[in-house]
């Protein structure tokens, strides 16, 4: 094959890809990104200025 052109392949050449990666893998990577997040956001919370909050006297 010449550089960059493209060219015909068989059957025989082609593979099919089901399903992607392993439904676990997906499922713990999912998790860990979601605990990820929750950390930053406590994290993020706690040394955020917040301003105080004063109630109206009536």
């Amino acid at each position: 094959m010449k550089r960059h052109e493209l060219e015909m392949v068989t059957a025989a050449e082609c593979c099919r890809v089901c399903g992607g990666a392993d439904k676990n893998a997906q499922n713990a990577l999912y998790y860990i990104g979601y605990a990820i997040g929750f950390i930053v956001r406590c994290i993020a919370n706690l040394f955020s200025g917040k301003e105080p909050t004063v109630e109206p006297t009536l």
